[in-house]
């Protein structure tokens, strides 16, 4: 039964969301801000701090400022010119300062600077040894009068220098290393990619060298008491551990000790991040005298550890970052009597995420990063609970500073930040809000593009990837207004972050987020309030390793991570080892049948096999000899085809359910419609319905697309001339038939109702755009564009958006409908024969976002108004909650919901002949309120109807479409409550639908 509704509601739109319409409009020219002079390496000598930076005209060399006269500038242009010499690695020694410069031809130096242009100078007795390799920390080593480093002869071997001096006293020992490290009079250093520790008092009879087998890869060499102290990571196993040497053979601390870190030596004793004790990952000291172990901050007692990183010593203690779910992820200090003291700097559970930890006198400077309010920032601590200062809002409101390289200068600490119109420049701190600020602006503006990524739509607005040019690559979202375009997060901020995978999970989405070493999950809401990390950290090490295919499951969210299966509930606490999966290689597509979950993973170097699993057993699927490619699932069954060979296969998880349904069959691509699928290849297109396979046609097919209640698919013919073929089908034999036939390459889009069709011949160019209604009569050649791309459907009623390339216009936004008699250019964004190059086309909201570029701002975040296209929509977002038999009511609509017409209001699930209330309002929400419910409309909202569901819980409800040109492009949102004595609350609802009406 169909219900008609009183078509008043929709007068009460047009007062209550009205907007003006537009053409393409720039959103926010994201990279627009200044790029600065990047300070890097400071160094504070005497009134002077020392940093290398970018400067016009002279590229990136010696920089100085003069904290008693505030001047500053260049103190030696090393290479004349734009070219670099790139500084770096800057130490006092014996009254100057010593770094390594390049020369311009790619070879480094060791150099001396006294802070003048003419004590700037080639270190004389070195002049001929070239400096490698090295980290800063570690490039050089001091004991009494002796200078180590790294370096070679030009021609000659890398090896370990020593020098006095003087030109005598200045000579290779006779082994190569890195890593060098100074503890007491000798210097300690690795070779051989760190399998061999060596140990020296500057001489060559007394260098020797000790073999450290089955390990590798030495970090954090770290001098407490007589010892040197670092982490080995195993060759085999992974994971890294703690060992010791006091100038003899190198040995492993404690194997009960695993995942350490952070090593420093602070009060007599080395302190260091580790897990073991059944403690968790927690803060651990050594007494290098006895080198017995305790530890010295259960920070998350009970075992579940706080993963405590950048342990920094003060002389009010050592400070710490550390995450507890009291706190989140915050700042802590340990106090040498053992006094733990949460810092707090964000109150509460939200976290401050602290970075770069610098002691100066009196307390400690670092960043954090308040979300919302003020971005990341630098701030200062005194030690006292709740004693955490802001700086600065150094760029005010929510977006960040990003203060990095932090350094203590003698009292005050230099660091890097962006300044809202100087860009990254010098800073400094005396550690209160009122000697905090920019002390050099020394590099001009310089305006690049965003690079945007988009990866979804999400409550109404687009989640993409952009660089503005400060932050780096990384996590923004957009409502189609500057002020609504907005970075969630610096998730990484001294780089870029990617997306592996993402889904929607809980009314938010759960990103898998790519960092250099320390990948994370974040959920997001679309703001940068609701952006925060899930709080999960793997309980081992791993570089190389991305969170990879989120896949929303009855159980929670599935992933892989590190080669197994993991779970979440959505909190850290409960996001699990699933099921080792490491004897299979890459498992990926993941897929719910029952109660298993398939998934295709490698066989070695060749192929790839489907197995699964139910947590507590595997079970392999696929036969030996069939390699799995695409799998589909339809009514409790999976079905996968053999790309090596024949055979479409079905299986309801188990070796016995695992059938092959057609042998004589190869298949290339499945698509599933309903309650059928459809798989074609070598020989041909087949329906599967209830179990019963069906050939439609015995072509070679490729490609199938649920079209209608059917499929479209390719045609590759067998005989010369070769050409293509697009053929539809309504299931049956009689119904399968073509459309398209004799054209040398032919791609197709469905959109909606309509098919767009790319075709062409000959060299593939130009490319012949036609549109299809899925009969023969109706498909016909509209016109012809020596370039089309990016064809994408936007909202229903067979609306899409192209780029195509013409000779006045060059590549531009081209729009067509199903009704247009010809593509129309939306607008010449850069005019004239140059190009826009738009790309990405995304609908979110009442937008369609994509990229384009124009000569003053480069490539940027663009949208077209969705009333300008003509299209409609009606998208249900969100999901039900349960009801009587465990039911969730679901809510969609059918159209055409276009002026003047009507569409209809699909409710299904339900309990039946229970009261079931309608509601709308403009605005979109996802706010969980109990029992897996959610409301998806915003407050307050309006009675659209009440009435009764049918016996089968459904519900059919017509509703009018005033035609009022102010409507086209409004998002108008609906939601159902249906009324059900066994529902959270008495009433199930359903999920959300966003509606745009077209004209």
């Amino acid at each position: 039964m169909k219900t008609g509704a009183r078509s008043v509601f929709l007068g009460i739109v047009l007062a209550t969301a009205a907007q003006a319409r537009g053409d393409i409009q720039l959103v926010a020219d994201i990279n627009g801000a200044t790029t600065g002079s990047s300070p890097a390496e400071m160094i504070g000598f005497g009134d002077l701090v020392l940093f290398r930076a970018t400067t016009d005209g002279l590229g990136d060399e010696l920089l100085s400022w003069n904290r008693i006269t505030g001047v500053s500038g260049v103190v030696k242009d090393i290479v004349p010119g734009p070219e670099s010499s790139s500084p770096r690695g800057f130490f006092e020694h014996e009254g100057r300062v010593l770094f390594v410069a390049d020369d311009g031809t790619g070879a480094s130096y060791l150099w001396e600077t006294d802070g003048t242009e003419a004590g700037t100078q080639l270190v004389p007795e070195t002049g001929a040894v070239q400096v490698v390799g090295g980290s800063p920390a570690t490039r050089f080593a001091v004991t009494g009068d002796l200078l180590y480093f790294r370096g070679n002869a030009p021609g000659g071997p890398k090896r370990v220098h020593r020098t006095d001096g003087t030109v005598g006293g200045t000579f290779a020992l006779d082994e190569p290393g890195f890593e060098l490290t100074a503890v007491g009079e000798r210097v300690f250093f690795w070779k051989n990619l760190g399998a061999d520790l060596c140990v020296t008092e500057g001489t060559v009879p007394t260098t020797q060298c000790f073999d450290v087998a089955s390990y590798e890869t030495p970090e954090e060499l770290t001098a407490a008491g007589s010892w040197l102290y670092f982490t080995l990571e195993h060759e085999f196993t992974g994971g890294r551990s703690l060992w010791r040497s006091d100038g003899t053979q190198p040995v492993e601390v404690d194997p009960a000790l695993f995942e350490v870190s952070d090593l420093v030596a602070h009060d007599g004793y080395l302190y260091f991040a580790a897990s073991g004790y059944s403690v968790g990952r927690e803060v651990f000291r050594l007494d290098p005298a006895t080198q017995a172990i305790e530890v010295a901050a259960d920070v998350a007692a009970g075992g579940l550890g706080s993963s405590p990183r950048d342990l920094t010593p003060t002389s009010l203690g050592l400070f710490f970052a550390a995450f507890t779910s009291a706190h989140g992820d915050d700042l802590w200090l340990l106090e040498d009597t053992g006094t733990l003291t949460a810092i707090d700097v964000v109150p509460g559970s939200a976290s401050a995420t602290p970075e770069s930890l610098t002691a100066t006198d009196g307390g400690l400077v670092f960043t954090a990063f308040e979300a919302g309010v003020t971005g990341r920032e630098p701030w200062f601590s005194d030690g006292t609970a709740g004693g955490a200062v802001l700086l600065g809002d150094l760029v005010p409101g929510s977006d960040s500073s990003d203060p990095g390289v932090l350094t203590d200068v003698g009292g005050g600490v230099a660091f890097a930040a962006t300044d809202a119109y100087a860009g990254v420049e010098l800073h400094m701190t005396g550690g209160t809000p009122g000697t905090t600020g920019l002390v050099a602006d020394v590099s001009l503006d310089t305006t690049l593009s965003s690079d945007i990524e988009f990866l979804t739509e999400f409550d109404g607005r687009s989640l993409f990837l952009a660089d503005d040019g400060v932050h780096g690559k990384e996590l923004w979202s957009s409502d189609g207004t500057p002020g609504g375009t907005q970075l969630l997060a610096d998730i990484e901020p001294d780089g870029d972050v990617s997306v592996s995978s993402f889904v929607e999970f809980q009314d938010r989405l759960l990103v898998a987020v790519v960092r250099p070493g320390l990948d994370q999950l974040w959920w997001t809401g679309g703001t940068p309030e609701t952006t925060e990390p899930l709080g999960f950290a793997p309980p081992w090490p791993s570089a190389a390793n991305s969170f990879n295919h989120l896949t929303l499951t009855s159980r929670g969210v599935l992933f892989e991570w590190s080669g197994d299966l993991w779970l979440t509930d959505g909190t850290p606490e409960e996001t699990l080892l699933f099921v080792d999966a490491s004897a299979y290689v890459e498992p990926r597509d993941f897929l719910e049948v029952g109660d298993r979950f398939l998934f295709r993973h490698g066989l070695g170097t060749c192929c790839s096999a489907l197995s699964s699993t139910d947590g507590s057993s595997f079970f392999a699927l696929s036969p030996p000899g069939v390699s799995p490619d695409v799998v589909r699932e339809l009514e409790g069954l999976a079905y996968f085809n053999d790309w090596s060979g024949f055979g479409l296969w079905a299986t309801d998880g188990t070796p016995e359910g695992t059938v092959v349904v057609d042998s004589d069959y190869y298949t290339q691509g499945i698509a599933v419609n309903g309650e059928r699928l459809f798989a074609s290849g070598h020989h041909g297109t087949r329906v599967v319905e209830n179990g019963v396979s069906t050939l439609l046609t015995d072509l070679k097919t490729r490609e199938p697309a649920a079209y209608l209640d059917g499929v479209a698919f390719r045609v590759y013919t067998n005989v010369s001339p070769f050409h293509r073929e697009l053929w539809v089908s309504d299931g049956t034999v009689a119904g399968t038939r073509a459309l398209l036939t004799g054209k040398e390459h032919i791609e197709f889009t469905v959109a909606g109702d309509t098919l767009w069709i790319l075709a062409g011949g000959g060299s593939f160019d130009p490319d012949e755009l036609w549109r299809s209604d899925g009969t023969s009569a109706g498909t016909s050649h509209l016109t012809t564009f020596p370039d089309v791309q990016h064809v994408t459907p936007i909202g229903e009623g067979g609306t899409v958006l192209f780029t195509a390339g013409t000779e006045p216009e060059g590549l531009e936004v081209w729009m067509a409908n199903r009704d247009s008699l010809l593509p129309v250019l939306v607008e010449d964004y850069e005019p004239g024969p140059a190009s826009s190059e738009p790309e990405q086309f995304l609908r979110a909201g009442a937008n369609v976002f994509f990229t384009g570029a124009e000569q003053s701002t480069g490539a940027e975040l663009l949208a077209l108004p969705v009333a300008d296209t003509g299209a409609w929509v009606l998208e249900p977002y969100g999901h039900g909650c349960p009801g009587t038999g465990a039911l969730s009511p679901g809510l969609s609509g059918v159209g055409p919901a276009v002026l003047g017409g009507s569409f209809d209001l699909e409710l299904e699930d339900a309990l039946g002949g229970a009261a079931a209330a309608l509601v709308w309002a403009p605005q979109r929400l996802a706010v969980p309120y109990g029992g897996g419910c959610s409301l998806y409309v915003g407050v307050p909202f309006s009675l659209v109807a009440v009435v009764a569901t049918e016996l089968d819980g459904s519900l059919s409800l017509g509703l009018p479409v005033p035609d009022e040109p102010a409507l086209a492009g409004i998002p108008i949102h609906f939601q159902g409550l249906v009324q059900d004595p066994q529902a959270y609350l008495g009433a199930a609802a359903t999920n959300g639908l966003e509606v745009l009406f077209g004209s």
